[in-house]
């Protein structure tokens, strides 16, 4: 569609032209950026990068502000071509998973940041080229380039029309509403859509934290909450939900291979003053310690900890035949401490796909979906997203096989 600038190292850390004065909102979560890109295509300056990103990436790569400001005007020209083409072409479909690829860490975080979107012609991506996180936010990069089968096939379509709304002054404004059209039926279709998926769902689902800085684990932990009394619950192997005051500690007294012979700390009451979780002796807001072997799960700080099987303490992002869970792994460097933080899926009590590497491929989910061909083949053939594929699978598995998913009761959505 286009000829790009690959000038190794500023296309891939550079940024199109600041067209607003007005900051971007800042967000650490790059499928809300994406969204958020997506939806406001028609003003993509306000996803671009400010002044004080365009000088942190600045320093972080030696790149001077005015060589960046020139390599902008090119891929800002660029990003506008793609607006157009996405737009005159109605390159518009059902929005399923949203992921990262071409992932770099250094000097400053790029990525690939695609979008996978299915019609009734076939799938296809939006794939935002080069983005980048600063310490602040993610910015846009160089391109929008819709990739996939079903993408061709809807330009063949709109062809005529898009000749027809280019004659005359009252076929442009036709082309205008239709895209204005376009933009608002895509946000209508999109959010029913996944409201009615989400519906099929049983079972606990996280919701992460906005990611603070290049910190993963800040997704699922506060950390600046540690050591404070926290109202949560937690539930007894016979099902019991206990409400309850929780000392609130360290990841590694909640998550992995410790974490089964730490104890929780029972506080009288959520004082909003740190606990001395070594001194109960001395400690006056202490009531109690609840040992792990006595308990399934619990809630506190927003997240929902449980003892999944064959794996031990995870937080829980989601339930169901194929659920998915955290681990969090504590990492000692120079007395610096940071927590290597990953998602990862296991069905029923089987083995637990995922490491710090990266997530599982759609191999396996199709080798754990094997027992229902139908969808394991839709997902193969690019009809079902993956988000899709699993709820729809566990929705499946929960109606024939009732009751043999073990849900946590009582923990909360």
């Amino acid at each position: 569609m286009k000829g790009k600038n690959t000038l190794a190292l500023i296309v891939a850390i550079t940024l199109p032209m600041i067209g607003l004065s007005q900051k971007p909102k800042k967000t650490y979560d790059h499928e809300k950026f994406a969204k958020k890109a997506i939806m406001s295509m028609a003003y993509i300056e306000k996803t671009c990068a400010d002044d004080a990103a365009l000088k942190f990436i600045s320093e972080k790569t030696g790149v001077s502000v005015e060589e960046l400001q020139k390599q902008q005007e090119a891929n800002l020209a660029i990003l506008k071509e793609d607006v157009t083409f996405i737009m005159d072409n109605g390159v518009f479909g059902t929005q399923g998973s949203i992921e990262l690829t071409n992932v770099k860490e250094s000097p400053v975080k790029t990525a690939d940041i695609v979008v996978n979107y299915t019609n009734k012609v076939g799938d296809f991506q939006y794939v935002l080229t080069n983005c980048v996180q600063t310490n602040i936010s993610w910015y846009m990069g160089d391109g929008i380039d819709p990739r996939g089968a079903g993408v061709q096939g809807i330009i063949a379509n709109r062809q005529a029309r898009k000749e027809k709304a280019e004659n005359g002054f009252l076929g442009k404004l036709e082309a205008i509403g239709e895209k204005q059209d376009s933009l608002i039926a895509l946000g209508e279709v999109e959010g029913a859509k996944r409201d009615s998926i989400n519906a099929l769902r049983k079972g606990y689902l996280a919701t992460p934290f906005p990611m603070q800085g290049i910190d993963k684990s800040s997704k699922y932990y506060h950390h600046d909450q540690v050591n404070m009394p926290l109202q949560g619950y937690y539930i007894t192997h016979v099902g019991e939900k206990i409400e309850a005051v929780i000392a609130y500690q360290k990841p590694e007294f909640f998550v992995g291979d410790f974490a089964a012979g730490a104890s929780l700390f029972i506080c009288k009451e959520a004082n909003n003053t740190a606990v001395d979780v070594l001194n109960i002796d001395s400690e006056p807001n202490y009531l109690k310690f609840v040992p792990k072997d006595q308990i399934q799960a619990f809630y506190v700080g927003g997240q929902l900890f449980a003892n999944i099987k064959n794996v031990g303490w995870r937080i829980v992002t989601s339930e169901g035949a194929i659920h998915t869970f955290v681990n969090m792994v504590k990492v000692n460097s120079n007395e610096n401490v940071t927590y290597q933080t990953y998602e990862q899926t296991q069905k029923l009590g089987g083995t637990a796909y995922g490491s710090i590497i990266g997530g599982p491929s759609t191999n396996v989910f199709l080798d754990l979906m094997e027992d229902c061909p139908e969808i394991a083949q839709e997902l193969k053939d690019g009809t079902l997203s993956r988000f899709e594929a699993i709820i729809r699978y566990n929705h499946w598995f929960d109606l024939s096989f009732p009751e043999k998913v073990e849900y946590i009761p009582g923990a909360e959505r």
